[in-house]
């Protein structure tokens, strides 16, 4: 884990949420949930970062030898963030949530230098 304080500028900004129980909609209801809820905060809230959409998953559990999705991931891109930034968006996040989410977790990923 890392410190609110020490929050690269920019990175990747990952919000998954996890299902309450199991329903055919929760995924594409969480798609379109995700894909506007965090830009809207930003803009709502003024915040000065800039965070760009790019990569929406599932998150999916093994259950009795079937899978089935128990939750969602969204990808953002994100430049000029602060650790200030990150809480609001958090704390906004935890309140326009969707009825069925009964968790929602926060990750920031940056590259690694030197693979090349």
């Amino acid at each position: 884990m890392i410190s609110i304080d020490d929050v690269p500028s920019t990175g990747i900004l990952i919000v998954s949420v996890y299902f309450e129980g199991y329903k055919d909609s929760y995924q594409n209801d969480s798609r379109r949930r995700l894909m506007e809820l965090v830009n809207q905060i930003a803009k709502d809230k003024r915040l000065t970062v800039t965070i760009t959409p790019f990569s929406f998953s599932l998150i999916r559990t093994i259950a009795g030898g079937k899978t089935r999705a128990t939750g969602a991931q969204y990808q953002y891109g994100y430049s000029q963030m602060q650790g200030s930034d990150l809480k609001t968006i958090f704390e906004q996040l935890k309140q326009k949530k969707l009825s069925f989410w009964k968790d929602v977790q926060i990750m920031i990923a940056t590259n690694v230098e030197g693979l090349e």
